[in-house]
C-alpha cells in the first residue's frame, strides 16, 4: 500500500528591533519551483498539440471567467471539444488572448461561447451561443422582466435537451414523433 508523506515548510517573518526591516526566511532550495518548472518543460509540446487539435476541431466551446492572480484581475481563458482542454490565464479578456493563442481563429469550426463580443471578433466557420448562457439570460428574462415568451421558449429548449439525449444516431435520419412534435 502507498501511503502520503507530507513535509511542511515555513518561511518566517520577523521584524528587527533596532532598524524595523522586516526579514523573511527562505523555503529550501527552492525544490517546488524547480519540480515545477521541470514538469512545465515537459508538458509543453502536450500542451501545444492539444491547442492545434482545438484549433482544426468541428465544434469547439469558449468562454473566460475571472480570477486573481497575486492579488490582482486576471482571465482563465477556456477553449475545450468534446476531449481536449486548453486553459491560459491572461490580464486581459479581450480579442488579443484568443488571437495570441489561435491566429486566424476557428476557420473550421461551429463555435460556441456567450457571444462575448470579444468571441464575436474570431474567425469562425459559425458562431453559436452556448445553451447554459442562454437559458441563463431566458430566466433572467422570466424573473427580472416576467416576459412570458421567455419562460415558453425556456421549456422548449429544456425539452429539446432530454430529447437529445434520448436519441441515437439512426434517430437523427428518423426523427421520433417528440422531435416533429416540438
Amino acid at each position: 500500500m502507498v501511503e502520503a508523506i507530507y513535509i511542511e515548510h515555513r518561511a518566517h517573518v520577523k521584524l528587527c528591533p533596532y532598524c524595523r526591516t522586516e526579514n523573511q526566511s527562505i523555503f529550501p532550495e527552492g525544490s517546488v519551483d524547480n519540480f515545477l518548472e521541470k514538469l512545465s518543460n515537459k508538458a509543453t509540446t502536450a500542451y501545444e498539440t492539444i491547442r492545434e487539435k482545438i484549433q482544426c476541431s468541428l465544434v469547439v466551446g469558449a468562454d473566460e471567467t475571472g480570477c486573481r492572480v497575486n492579488g490582482k484581475k486576471h482571465w482563465f481563458h477556456v477553449w475545450q471539444t468534446r476531449f481536449l482542454t486548453f486553459i491560459v490565464s491572461f490580464a486581459s479578456r479581450g480579442h488579443k488572448v484568443i488571437e495570441k493563442y489561435f491566429e486566424g481563429g476557428f476557420i473550421h469550426s461551429f463555435y460556441v461561447s456567450d457571444c462575448w463580443p470579444s468571441q464575436l471578433k474570431v474567425k469562425v466557420r459559425k458562431h453559436q451561443l452556448c445553451m447554459a448562457h442562454l437559458l441563463r439570460e431566458l430566466t433572467n428574462f422570466v424573473e427580472k422582466l416576467s416576459f412570458e415568451w421567455s419562460a415558453g421558449m425556456k421549456g422548449l429548449f429544456i425539452r429539446a435537451i432530454e430529447l437529445k439525449k434520448k436519441m441515437s444516431e439512426i434517430d437523427y435520419l428518423n426523427p421520433m414523433e417528440d422531435v416533429v412534435g416540438l
